[in-house]
């Protein structure tokens, strides 16, 4: 993976025998980000998979613009 994080933000790196990489960032106290790196691998997709499925069949994904790639989910 390649980190596109402002360089303030500090993180933790963690990589697993199986390929799997997480980083996890923390933005403030008690506030962490985590990013989870599979590498495509059918085996190290399926959790992901399961809770993606999960997430949008309960969650209200919309784009702010039809063309693209990217979904968003707003809690205001």
């Amino acid at each position: 993976p390649t980190d596109h994080a402002p360089p303030f933000l500090r993180y933790v790196e963690r990589a697993w025998d199986d390929g799997m990489q997480s980083w996890t960032y923390l933005v403030k106290d008690s506030v962490s980000l985590q990013h989870f790196f599979t590498g495509t691998q059918e085996n190290l997709q399926a959790e992901a998979t399961t809770l993606l499925d999960g997430i949008q069949s309960d969650v209200l994904l919309t784009k702010e613009d039809s063309h693209s790639r990217f979904w968003i989910f707003l809690i205001a």
